[in-house]
């Protein structure tokens, strides 16, 4: 049951940190420009959940996205 529910988060959480058209485009991010490499430490851990979530190892996906969140 569990695991139900944390699949539409990833996904979720996913959409919104990943998302490059959104960031750009709200003013409220923060961010100075679209040139700009910066990756936040939340974008790592959520692609790292992401990848532990295909591997099965469901654990560690969760203390990774709690990590994101954080």
């Amino acid at each position: 049951m569990r695991l139900l529910l944390l699949v539409p988060l990833f996904l979720f959480l996913g959409g919104c940190v990943t998302n490059p058209d959104k960031a750009e485009n709200d003013p409220n991010t923060g961010r100075l420009g679209a040139d700009q490499n910066y990756e936040s430490p939340s974008n790592t851990y959520i692609q790292l959940a992401n990848e532990y979530m295909k591997r099965g190892d469901y654990a560690t996906a969760l203390n990774k996205a709690k990590k994101a969140v954080q």
